[in-house]
């Protein structure tokens, strides 16, 4: 009988390792599990750091975007506030009364002309405000050159060239032709920048029309021109309507019939009469000359006065002492009435040499009537002195020159009558 022997099957440990030490394997275990804890440790910080980098790129698109649309807020409003400036410009120019140019230049070498290379703002504004004609082939700044009036283009060349080199602002008038044959006339106003010295400059000009208010200068200098020729007419025809009635009165003291008080007061009235004739001469020849009869010279009058004076008596030496001083017409008047007043006085009352001095003072004019008479009692009372002459004299002295008459005897002997007053006293 045959033995049979059997051999024995032993279970596989855990890890399929048969026969294995089941404390190994558990350590193999619990290593591979650490080691799977750790890589999905690992492989959830790597998410959450690719988390947080997608927020913080997400946030960067964010802040982008708003960044982004606030850039295009801003783009929008300055396009909206650009666009709202240049309707206002537009509006502005349209209604404005004026012409606005701006012109950047350079020097030539040429000592008559300077390169302008000018533009102007709103070209339609500038043809609504002066309706010039523009060729064809030519442009805007040419034809408002080329319309200049001939006789102002050189004037205005040379004002220009001349301000411009010495970098300073200027102003000038001209005329220019307009479209439908009228000519207006512009004042123009030009500031003027240094860019180079010598070299290269910048300007900007206004233009305003002046036109109406030359029309109205012409008129006023033609009215101006008629009131003269009736003013000089007039004074013509007092001063020979005076000449006549000093003839007469000239006539009446030759008559053997008036006693010599009544002569006397015959020759004072003539005197009277001939100084008043003098003054209209006077105004006459002035109003020819041109100079107007608003203020006059006085020295020619009391020369004429003098003249006159000299004529009528004998043996009286009469000294001038005379400044060239103008005054309004009616105190000229006024004064040359008084001044022959005074004379009169000292040619009746007076010995010898009488002087006449008329000089400025200051602010004031002073008038000096002298003689080498025995001169004013202390206390003398022009007014109570029973002359007439001295009464027309202090009258005059205070309605019309707004001052008083000084009656005083010289250091030297004679007497002296003077008075000073403003020249605006009225």
């Amino acid at each position: 009988m045959r033995k049979e022997t059997s051999t024995e099957n032993h279970d596989a440990g855990p890890d399929g390792v048969a026969g294995g030490d089941p404390r190994a394997a558990l350590l193999e275990r619990c290593a591979a599990e650490r080691e799977a804890r750790i890589a999905a440790e690992r492989r959830a910080a790597d998410a959450e750091q690719r988390a947080a980098a997608a927020e913080e790129r997400i946030a960067s698109l964010d802040r982008r975007l708003q960044a982004a649309e606030l850039r295009t807020d801003a783009d929008s409003q300055e396009h909206d506030v650009s666009v709202r400036a240049e309707a206002i410009r537009e509006y502005v120019m349209a209604g404005a009364h004026c012409l606005l140019w701006y012109a950047d230049i350079r020097e030539t070498n040429d000592p008559r002309y300077l390169h302008w290379q000018m533009e102007f703002p709103n070209a339609q504004s500038a043809r609504r405000f002066l309706p010039i004609e523009v060729l064809p082939g030519e442009s805007m700044t040419d034809a408002w050159y080329n319309r200049r009036h001939p006789e102002d283009r050189d004037a205005c060349d040379r004002i220009g060239t001349a301000a411009v080199r010495a970098g300073e602002d200027y102003q000038q008038e001209f005329r220019c032709a307009c479209e439908d044959g009228t000519v207006r006339w512009l004042h123009e106003d030009v500031r003027v920048e240094t860019i180079t010295p010598g070299d290269h400059w910048r300007a900007v000009g206004v233009c305003t029309d002046i036109t109406a208010l030359r029309q109205q200068h012409a008129h006023l200098q033609a009215a101006n021109r008629r009131l003269n020729s009736s003013i000089v007419e007039t004074h013509h025809r007092v001063k020979n309507n005076l000449q006549i009635i000093a003839a007469l009165v000239d006539m009446q003291d030759g008559s053997r019939n008036h006693s010599e008080e009544t002569r006397a007061a015959l020759r004072h009235m003539g005197q009277h009469i001939r100084a008043v004739a003098a003054m209209h001469d006077l105004l006459t020849r002035e109003a020819h000359s041109g100079a107007g009869s608003n203020s006059i010279a006085v020295r020619p009058v009391l020369e004429k006065l003098a003249d006159l004076v000299r004529g009528t008596t004998s043996g009286r030496t009469i000294t001038l002492e005379l400044s060239d001083v103008r005054l309004p017409a009616r105190m000229a008047t006024a004064l040359v009435l008084l001044a022959n007043e005074l004379i009169a006085n000292a040619v009746n009352h007076g010995r010898g040499e009488i002087t006449i001095a008329l000089a400025p003072t200051g602010a004031g004019i002073r008038l000096d009537i002298c003689d080498d008479g025995p001169g004013f009692p202390a206390g003398f009372d022009p007014l109570a002195s029973g002359t007439h002459g001295l009464e027309i004299a202090e009258s005059i002295a205070e309605l019309d020159l707004r001052t008083a008459l000084r009656y005083e005897t010289r250091s030297e002997g004679g007497a002296r009558v003077s008075l000073e007053f403003l020249p605006a006293a009225r």
